[in-house]
């Protein structure tokens, strides 16, 4: 199954993720619960000359629950998809051992925001018929909602938030993905999510067995310490794996299974990598918890784990300049000249003498050094080299420029070796940084992550060349 995380009434406003903006809130009667903002009430108008009947709903619940009726397949879909989301599918886990709480929380910010089946009401015209495109709402009829409730796809306590009037229900079109304890709390105005501190607490207690160290959240996130609240943008992302269930066993209140996830064929990637992790959850009461996850052998080639893809990042990924990640070279002879002489600059390929800021104190280099030290990674000539504006054929010398930094840096996403060629995703990470997501975009505990494609070098022991770049 493919999944997007996001419909298309989500994604003008939730692929505005997490920019750090601050927002003053407003003081609450308690200290241990925050009123929820009011939630858009427009709708298709419905006169009448009586009064409007209203239907009575149960009060909102204070605690997310998943209530899981039936353990199927799409539901185990979802929750490791929920998992890799944010962990990757190489980390182990084991809830007898995990504590870090910074990655915890983003967890919560898929699994605690969004609902584990949303309804794809595009594809129910019982639904989809009611939309209401202009005022982004859903006027649903009574009878159409007990009939969804009857089915078992909406439970009543959900619409605790909504009266119908006149016969129609007027709901929200985020209903149909965010969980609907979360999105009471909703405030359309800014976008931001203030949810009590408590009931995000317990979610992920729940589901990771950790706690939420303060000190350690995302600087994104605002902890209001007098109402007890945790304040962010509402999130959203696209995951490009398609899943499939396998091995599923079940005994008593244990459930494992297998789950694999092959990269889809929307990404145009040199490879198609696929994973295999096994899950081990507790499941109790419709309500699931994660135990352990371990990645199983591959199936494609050996992926590399998180420290030996670091390893690999810092040796073949970060020595080159940035802006040749903007582009597709599937020849050293497409990369731009300038963008080869500025790689050879920026690691000191020719070991010439820097300052404190890494600039050359005599930056005109003899041309030879600066091709040969180039082409020991590159199979490029020297005559194409010579056409960068950073050469001077009055005396044949290379100006070498220094000092460079920033706030974003390359880093390995994936990395798979077959033989002699090793493939590596490429992204860059944007650290530091508080504005909002854009296009392609997803954010990480370490910063702002933008995939960028595949880089293929030839791996020969000690040495090296760079083969191929392709651009997503």
């Amino acid at each position: 199954m493919k999944y997007r995380l996001i419909s298309i009434e989500l994604t003008a406003a939730l692929l505005l993720a997490l920019a750090a903006c601050s927002i003053s809130l407003s003081p609450t009667p308690s200290s241990e619960q925050v009123s929820p903002p009011s939630l858009p009430s427009a709708g298709l108008p419905h006169e009448t000359s009586a009064p409007p009947t209203v239907e009575e709903t149960p009060s909102p619940p204070d605690k997310i629950r998943d209530n899981i009726q039936v353990l199927d397949d799409i539901v185990l879909e979802k929750i490791a998809q929920n998992y890799m989301l944010i962990y990757g599918f190489d980390s182990y886990f084991n809830a007898d051992e995990y504590t870090n709480s910074k990655w915890a929380f983003l967890y919560f910010l898929y699994g605690g925001v969004y609902r584990l089946n949303p309804l794809n009401r595009w594809e129910m015209p019982e639904i989809s018929q009611y939309h209401d495109a202009r005022a982004g709402v859903y006027s649903l009829p009574v009878e159409v909602v007990d009939g969804l409730i009857s089915e078992g796809k909406l439970n009543r306590v959900e619409l605790a938030e909504y009266t119908a009037k006149d016969g129609i229900y007027t709901i929200d079109s985020l209903f149909w993905d965010v969980r609907p304890e979360v999105l009471r709390y909703f405030d359309d105005e800014t976008w931001r999510v203030t949810l009590p501190a408590k009931m995000v607490d317990d979610y992920i207690q729940g589901k990771l067995g950790t706690y939420v160290d303060i000190s350690e959240l995302p600087e994104w996130v605002e902890y209001d310490e007098t109402n007890k609240t945790y304040g962010f943008e509402a999130f959203g992302g696209d995951f490009y794996y398609e899943l499939s269930i396998g091995n599923v066993a079940k005994n008593g209140d244990m459930v494992e299974f297998v789950c694999t996830a092959e990269l889809s064929e929307d990404v145009q990637e040199a490879s198609r990598p696929s994973y295999k992790i096994a899950f081990k959850i507790e499941f109790i009461d419709g309500e699931y918890r994660y135990l352990e996850v371990r990645l199983l052998e591959n199936e494609n080639g050996a992926v590399m784990l998180r420290a030996e893809r670091k390893r690999i990042c810092e040796e073949y990924v970060c020595p080159l300049y940035m802006p040749i990640f903007d582009y597709s070279w599937n020849s050293i002879a497409e990369i731009k000249a300038d963008d080869l002489v500025l790689t050879c600059a920026m690691n000191n390929y020719v070991e010439k003498e820097v300052d404190f800021e890494g600039v050359y104190i005599e930056p005109n280099t003899p041309a030879a050094e600066v091709e040969l030290a180039i082409r020991d990674h590159f199979d490029v000539s020297a005559d194409y080299l010579k056409t960068s504006e950073y050469y001077s054929a009055e005396d044949d010398t290379y100006r070498l420029l220094g000092g460079f930094g920033g706030g974003f840096s390359a880093v390995a996403i994936s990395a798979e070796q077959t033989g002699d060629i090793l493939s590596i995703g490429v992204g860059i990470m944007f650290q530091h940084v508080a504005r909002e997501l854009e296009e392609g975009e997803r954010l990480t505990p370490n910063g702002i992550l933008l995939p960028k494609g595949t880089l293929t070098l030839r791996i020969s022991g000690d040495e090296y060349q760079y083969l191929s770049f392709v651009a997503r």
